[in-house]
């Protein structure tokens, strides 16, 4: 189960034929993501450059122990 926050009026919403991308229709837009959580890390991790640093760490998520969420990231 998940719950997703949208800002505006949904008029739609679809699940891609393997289940991994989320298609959600608000006003003129329409938004294609993915929704698992693993396919929302792998999406990131290849968008990014590199984890976040141990002070950023502590800055965004402070209750919670450092570690690499990207393995293949410096």
């Amino acid at each position: 189960m998940a719950r997703l926050a949208h800002q505006d009026v949904v008029f739609s919403v679809a699940f891609s034929p393997d289940g991994r991308r989320l298609a959600v229709a608000s006003g003129n837009d329409v938004f294609i993501s993915p929704w698992r959580s693993q396919d929302i890390v792998d999406y990131v991790c290849g968008h990014l450059p590199f984890n976040l640093t141990h002070d950023e760490w502590k800055q965004y998520l402070p209750d919670e122990p450092y570690r690499k969420t990207c393995p293949n990231l410096p």
